[in-house]
C-alpha cells in the first residue's frame, strides 16, 4: 500500500462480469491475432522471422485457406479495436462520470 491507493469500494457484479470478460477477450485476441498472421503468411508460401530467425511453418501453402485467414485477420483486428477503444471509454467514464478515483488507483505515479 505504500505505492497503490486502496481499492474502491466493490463495483456491481455484472460490471465486474462485463470487465471479465472485456480483460479476456482483449487478452485473447492479442494471442490470436498474431497466430492467425502467422499462420497466414504460411498460406502464402512467406515464412515468418522474429528477431531474423526464421520460424517454423504452421500450415502447408494454401491460397484459399489464406484468404479466409485473411478475412479473419481483419476481423480480429477490428475487434480488438473496438474492445480497447471501449476499454478507454469506460476508464473515461469512470474518472469522468463517476469519479470513483478508479483510473487514478490504476495508473502510475504519486497519488497524493
Amino acid at each position: 500500500r505504500l505505492r497503490r491507493l486502496p481499492p474502491g469500494p466493490p463495483a456491481p457484479l455484472i460490471t465486474r462480469l462485463l470487465a471479465g470478460a472485456t480483460h479476456l477477450a482483449m487478452y485473447g485476441l492479442m494471442l490470436a491475432l498474431p497466430l492467425i498472421g502467422w499462420s497466414l503468411s504460411n498460406a502464402f508460401g512467406k515464412t515468418v522471422y522474429l528477431f531474423g530467425l526464421p520460424l517454423p511453418n504452421l500450415i502447408e501453402v494454401d491460397a484459399d485457406l489464406g484468404d479466409t485467414l485473411g478475412t479473419w485477420h481483419l476481423n480480429a483486428a477490428w475487434a480488438l479495436l473496438a474492445l480497447v477503444l471501449l476499454h478507454i471509454g469506460a476508464a473515461l467514464w469512470h474518472h469522468l462520470v463517476l469519479r470513483d478515483g478508479l483510473l487514478r488507483r490504476v495508473l502510475p505515479g504519486k497519488h497524493a
